[in-house]
């Protein structure tokens, strides 16, 4: 069977999904989404433009937008549901931490050394109804080894078992062959912190640092974005207010 791209190339049309993409990388999310919401209401069923259509809307602070996309993505593609961590991270601003928890779990599987699966599992956890962080902290998922500085130490730090001052220390003593990626990961996830803790203020000033850092991966920089427009707009699900405990 011709693939999409196969045809729009047959009929010497341009392929909607490679203009999306090309608008995606220059970061023209609003360009990306006109192209891609008419193509994908002409294919609900095409797994690769359900997926970038909801990393665009994620990146436009439209939640609800993006997990159409994506719900629909792992509905009609199974394989799809276990690694997309992505999903969860966007569940989390949703405020469907439940669903957030589980998507993080069923990451476990797929990487069981990475601290962020296990920190943004700990936050869906601590936002959900009837949980709370001393109970996230206690069913934390355990990670083998992250060799990123300072993440060993976030781990900890999210556990109840380190502080801030230890992480930024961590963060000092990373070897400069890792560039500014300590940096931006201590920034980036020293602000979701205090934002767990209802300090705003706080948690601004480091994702207002991670955003000036090159971050080691573009989708967690832009992630930080998008938590601290969130914030501005007063559009977070708990207003600013600490995860119970």
């Amino acid at each position: 069977m011709m693939s999409i791209v196969a045809i729009y190339l047959m009929l010497g049309q341009a392929d909607p999904l490679l203009d999306a993409q090309n608008s995606y990388r220059k970061q023209d999310y609003a360009a990306a989404a006109q192209r891609l919401e008419p193509f994908v209401k002409e294919n609900p069923d095409a797994v690769e433009a359900l997926s970038l259509l909801g990393t665009v809307e994620f990146m436009r602070g439209d939640m609800v937008k993006a997990l159409v996309a994506w719900d629909r993505q792992v509905k009609v593609h199974k394989p799809s549901y276990a690694p997309h961590w992505q999903r969860g991270i966007a569940l989390y601003y949703a405020g469907r931490h439940k669903e957030g928890r589980e998507q993080f779990e069923a990451y476990q599987a797929v990487d069981g050394n990475d601290v962020e699966n296990s920190v943004w599992k700990l936050m869906c956890q601590a936002r959900e109804p009837g949980q709370g962080l001393e109970k996230a902290q206690k069913n934390m998922l355990p990670i083998g080894l992250d060799r990123r500085v300072p993440m060993m130490e976030v781990l900890d730090l999210y556990a109840g078992k380190s502080s801030i001052e230890k992480v930024k220390a961590q963060t000092l003593k990373a070897p400069e062959n890792q560039g500014t990626k300590p940096q931006f990961y201590e920034a980036l996830y020293l602000g979701l912190w205090e934002d767990l803790q209802g300090n705003v203020k706080a948690s601004q000033g480091h994702f207002e640092r991670a955003m000036k850092l090159e971050p080691a991966s573009v989708y967690m920089r832009e992630v930080g974005r998008v938590h601290r427009d969130l914030a501005l707009a007063g559009k977070l699900p708990w207003k600013g207010s600490p995860a119970p405990r």
